[in-house]
């Protein structure tokens, strides 16, 4: 289900690539339709290749079933005295042949053994195609309430710019065009909320799709983060904590949530953990200029004595810095 997912995402993409809501551009043609998500997924499924595997498997049971077992065929010596004298030597050939009612139930027993794989198969793809169809349109419906939201952003700031030239011109009160611009602050807070609703839909069911997987959940959590959801991002990466051990976004990400919280101590030792984890220099200074940091920066800015205390080096090193 990867690449329907992937192909999910370049469908949102036009819509679900920035908070920013300005300016709004006109809605782009789906890229792909239900009919290809549902190929899609089919074609990607691993379960439904696993399915058919074993409709082939039981047909060649079928096939050998037809057959005569594979014959014998074996060669005996045997030496009467010492030496090199007078010996015997057989050779023998042997063919089992079943009982032709045998035969016929080996048969009949793989053919019924063909027909349950292949209702396995077909029960596959069908809860394949349910799964495909429940996330397209969970994710459409998302889509389309943006842009709807883009639509009513477009007409408010429309509105507007006819009411600034009306005051321009005196035909309007100054105080009409501030109810004008609260209105198209409104529809951008809108736009806004509905590109981070989409794309914590499309997150949750990259969890289901890819439960393996460590995307879903960080994908998930920083959706909620930005619609200021921010303990329920947190929640989300601390459920997936025993699934996930070696990755170290999520302790990152966990660290950015709980110093917006305002528990830096909790941050520290998050932040200590995903640097663990990534051994790189790119995470730490990522950090150092993380705008969900800054609080945790400048604690420890203004009061640097405080960094002997942490037990990471790592992340005292960090803290060493100058911020």
């Amino acid at each position: 289900m990867g690449e329907f997912l992937l192909l999910l995402t370049i469908f949102l993409a036009p819509t679900a690539r920035g908070e920013d809501p300005a300016p709004v551009q006109a809605a782009t043609p789906s890229v792909l339709t239900l009919a290809e998500a549902e190929r899609l997924a089919l074609r990607a499924s691993p379960a439904l290749k696993a399915a058919e595997a074993r409709i082939r498997l039981e047909e060649g049971r079928l096939r050998q079933a037809g057959l005569y077992p594979n014959p014998d065929l074996s060669l005996d010596s045997s030496w009467f005295t010492d030496g090199s004298g007078s010996r015997e030597t057989i050779l023998s050939f042997r063919q089992p042949i079943a009982y032709p009612r045998k035969r016929d139930l080996e048969k009949k027993e793989a053919m019924e053994r063909i027909e349950g794989a292949r209702h396995d198969r077909e029960r596959e793809r069908l809860e394949i195609l349910l799964e495909a169809r429940e996330a397209y349109y969970r994710i459409h419906f998302a889509h389309e309430v943006l842009k709807v939201e883009e639509e009513d952003l477009e007409a408010t700031r429309a509105v507007r710019q006819a009411v600034d030239a009306r005051v321009a011109t005196g035909d309007a009160a100054p105080f009409e065009s501030l109810k004008a611009s609260v209105e198209v602050s409104r529809a951008e807070s809108e736009v806004s909320r509905a590109r981070g609703e989409l794309a914590a839909e499309t997150a949750r069911q990259i969890c289901k799709v890819e439960p393996s997987s460590d995307l879903g959940p960080v994908l998930l959590a920083q959706s909620l983060h930005k619609l200021a959801r921010t303990t329920e991002a947190r929640d989300v990466l601390l459920g997936s904590l025993d699934q996930f051990p070696d990755a170290y976004q999520i302790r990152y990400d966990l660290a950015r949530y709980s110093c917006q919280m305002g528990d830096l101590a909790e941050a520290c030792a998050w932040l200590a953990e995903a640097f663990g984890i990534s051994g790189t220099a790119e995470t730490r200074i990522l950090a150092l200029h993380d705008p969900d940091l800054e609080p945790l920066r400048k604690q420890f800015g203004e009061v640097g004595n405080e960094a002997g205390s942490i037990e990471s080096p790592l992340l005292r090193e960090w803290l060493a810095q100058k911020f």
